[in-house]
């Protein structure tokens, strides 16, 4: 026992001194933290003795205990509900029990402390004595227990509002669900081709935005506790199939930090999160999806009812023989060009299947380019006269590669329909050329040319540069052209202006093994 020395014990009794001494023995063989606390004048109280398991719980050293007033002991956090536990046994003269959370030198420590007041018949209590039961590791399991359950409320409060489809009307809503169960700020962030853009940014202070910004090790895709000044902050990325989406970075309360359990609970937020904005982007694709098919069906009808209904006139004008002499000739003429427009779409719509399903096969032979655009330009003769534009060619000579000539006569095709289409009646340049070994197509017209923003999408299927009721068509042939140039290890590129006319560039490897 590490004392002061109790009172009345000098030059007492031999039986006093044997009691003491006993006393003494049980105090320091006693596992508990005990210590006894002399009760003087005017509500003060003194720490007269410990035990070495006192020293070893709290992590004080004697000489900052043995025959300190009780306030240079208790952190001064905890003296007034000591104090008021003291006042409380020694009124009820017997034994007080309560609970206490300190702040110590070994940390924090949690104890169930009973308080025992010492007296003599009738008079006063004189002294107190503590024995201390360390609940720490009882405590902090109790402790995460509930914030688990509290965590599990959280995620599953989290999860209904991110049903919704409306995903950053939701992600805001589960923001404002996060502050201040997390903190006292929330930001979330998506990422696109122009950078972070936050959609949500919610503080519980309105004097104090949300101001931080996503961490660069967050942008790696990793969760990080990070300070930001004082202040310490998580954030956690949002990760779809393993493609950084977004992020969600919390902004702790003043002196909060956060722990493992934290970390975990922000993470699972974010799993939910990513989970919910990869629904809402299925669901608008298939939204989207589903408009698409419903707006090619219509153009399908439009484009196939225009030649078949001048088949069906023609026909039935033959039929009836009620035709000027030379008008057989040309109602046959439109039959022909009617069921050649039809064909075409039939083999685009072929095509765009083989192309989707990895069926697009290529016969490779030794093809001369220029007799390629020379054929093509006689085929399209017709349609060419109809536009009034006319047409310049330019081709040198033995351009030649190894190439699949049906698909090469498909690519000049497409991109002179789409000159002709698209060229309001002006001159029409061809040129076919060769630089070292690449070969090079160029068909160029001067219409109404493709609006920049819109450039790269014209190459898609079933998308259009114009509105479909003033010019027809699938919206096919650039995405063919596209895919067989590419099929062939070459590239494809337009360049346009609108109202400047439109040059689309095919470059081609003569070989297919040199791209």
């Amino acid at each position: 026992m590490i004392s002061a020395g109790l009172p009345g014990a000098s030059g007492a009794p031999e039986e006093l001194r044997t009691n003491a001494r006993l006393l003494s023995l049980i105090y320091d063989h006693t596992s508990d933290p005990v210590y006894l606390v002399c009760v003087e004048g005017e509500g003060g109280y003194r720490f007269v003795s410990v035990n070495d398991a006192f020293l070893r719980v709290t992590g004080y050293r004697a000489d900052q205990v043995v025959n300190a007033p009780m306030e240079h002991v208790v952190p001064s956090a905890n003296v007034t509900l000591v104090r008021s536990q003291y006042e409380r046994a020694i009124a009820a003269r017997r034994s007080v029990v309560y609970e206490e959370k300190a702040e110590l030198p070994a940390g924090t420590r949690y104890a169930e402390i009973t308080l025992i007041p010492i007296f003599e018949g009738s008079g006063p209590v004189t002294h107190i004595l503590a024995d201390l039961r360390d609940i720490t590791a009882r405590t902090l399991v109790e402790l995460e227990r509930e914030q688990l359950l509290s965590n599990a409320v959280f995620l599953s409060d989290a999860t209904r509002l991110l049903a919704s489809l409306d995903i950053e009307h939701a992600l805001g809503d589960m923001a404002r669900l996060a502050v201040p169960y997390l903190g006292d700020g929330c930001a979330v962030d998506f990422f696109g081709d122009g950078g972070p853009r936050r959609v949500v940014a919610v503080s519980r202070e309105p004097r104090r935005p949300m101001f931080v910004e996503v961490h660069p090790t967050v942008l790696g895709g990793n969760a990080l506790v990070y300070r930001v000044g004082s202040t310490h902050c998580l954030g956690v990325p949002l990760l779809i199939k393993g493609r950084l989406v977004g992020a969600i970075t919390i902004r702790a309360e003043r002196d909060r930090k956060y722990t493992a359990i934290d970390v975990a609970l922000v993470e699972e937020l974010g799993r939910r999160a990513a989970m919910a904005i990869e629904n809402a982007r299925l669901y608008h694709g298939a939204e989207d999806a589903l408009r698409a098919r419903d707006d090619f069906l219509s153009i399908a009808a439009h484009e196939i009812r225009g030649p078949i209904t001048s088949i069906h006139l023609a026909v039935q004008a033959l039929v009836q023989k009620k035709l000027a002499p030379e008008a057989p000739t040309r109602a046959l003429e439109l039959i022909e060009r009617e069921d050649r427009r039809l064909s075409r779409f039939v083999d685009e719509l072929l095509d765009l299947g083989r192309m989707r399903t990895g069926q697009l096969q290529l016969q490779l032979e030794d093809v001369d380019l220029a007799e390629v655009a020379q054929d093509v330009v006689k085929r399209l003769g017709g349609e060419l006269a109809s536009s009034g534009s006319t047409l310049a060619i330019t081709a040198q000579p033995h351009v030649v590669g190894q190439w699949d000539k049906f698909r090469m006569e498909q690519v000049v095709a497409n991109l002179l329909s789409n000159a002709i289409k698209f060229g309001l009646g002006k001159p029409i340049e061809l040129s076919v050329s060769q630089f070292e070994q690449r070969a090079r197509l160029s068909v160029r017209d001067h219409g109404i040319g493709v609006d920049p923003a819109a450039q790269e999408r014209i190459f898609m299927p079933f998308e259009r540069n114009v509105s479909v009721r003033h010019y027809g068509g699938l919206g096919l042939g650039l995405h063919i052209v596209k895919t067989i140039v590419a099929a062939m290890g070459g590239s494809v590129r337009v360049e346009s202006e609108l109202g400047a006319g439109a040059t689309f560039v095919v470059e081609l490897p003569l070989r297919l093994g040199e791209a």
